[in-house]
């Protein structure tokens, strides 16, 4: 449940930025202690109502849908969908009150200490190191802000025979 609520402080982190919209593509790199490295790939859509979708499409696929108040992942090779809800008490605003330099950001959330580097005002990369000690680096490629999409693809797709597991 950890990296789902570092999906939402990343979502709200971006969105700290004169935004209304963002997408494009991600790769995000996990790296154990042990030196184990798993890479996962997909396409990202935010907007400014905290609204996400994390598309997963590699190495297996999965739909990250964050609304700012639950979390639903749904995992098609599982057969199933987990609904969790997110601690309301997070107060992105008290913790961005210094301004971005050399394009680079750093916040602390949670005993977690989050770089966000930036490249023309768009989100570049976000490098942290999580609570089991795994470093943490999802980079963007192909971003595009405020950008026009389809609303509806905060929308979980949650097919009838699916399991739903509730957290």
């Amino acid at each position: 449940m950890r990296i789902f609520l570092s999906l939402f402080f990343t979502i709200s982190l971006l969105f700290s930025m004169d935004l209304k919209t963002i997408n494009g593509n991600f790769t995000q790199t996990l790296t154990s202690p042990d030196e184990d490295i798993i890479t996962y790939e997909g396409s990202i859509f935010l907007n400014l109502n905290g609204k996400a979708l994390w598309r997963y499409s590699s190495p297996t696929p999965k739909e990250v849908y964050v609304n700012g108040k639950s979390v639903v992942v749904v995992e098609p090779l599982l057969e199933q969908a987990i609904v969790a809800k997110i601690d309301s008490t997070f107060d992105i605003n008290s913790l961005l009150k210094e301004q971005i330099e050399n394009g680079k950001k750093v916040v602390v959330y949670d005993g977690i200490s989050y770089e966000v580097t930036f490249n023309d005002f768009k989100p570049k990369t976000i490098s942290y190191v999580d609570q089991m000690e795994n470093r943490v680096k999802i980079l963007f490629e192909n971003v595009e802000l405020n950008g026009d999409f389809d609303a509806s693809v905060f929308t979980p797709n949650i097919p009838k025979e699916f399991d739903i597991i509730k957290n």
